[in-house]
């Protein structure tokens, strides 16, 4: 099962320890495939996505919605990125859980 892991990214980082261990707890199960990786809680994927566009971005998420099985959705903290996230999994008819 391919799974894609979404939470919010903007802020200062307070969140990304608990980022990190969703994303560990996710990764025991040896038949689950992170499509977005442990990268969301990468400060250096952070920083690299500094560089793209908003299209380029976009299209990136876009493309691992669509790999996946599964979306995660990790909304503690208000995110208009997540929330269309959100609403284009379930377009595509992918279950979320958030």
């Amino acid at each position: 099962m391919k799974i894609y892991f979404t939470a919010s990214t903007s802020g200062n980082g307070d969140l990304v320890p608990l980022y990190a261990h969703i994303i560990h707890l996710i990764g025991q199960f040896s038949d689950i495939t992170l499509t977005s990786g442990p990268q969301i809680v990468s400060h250096q994927m952070l920083n690299e996505d500094k560089k793209l566009t908003s299209k380029q971005i976009y299209e990136r998420q876009q493309k691992r919605i669509e790999d996946s099985d599964l979306v995660i959705a990790e909304t503690s903290k208000p995110s208009h990125g997540v929330g269309g996230e959100i609403v284009y999994a379930l377009s595509l008819g992918k279950p979320v859980l958030a």
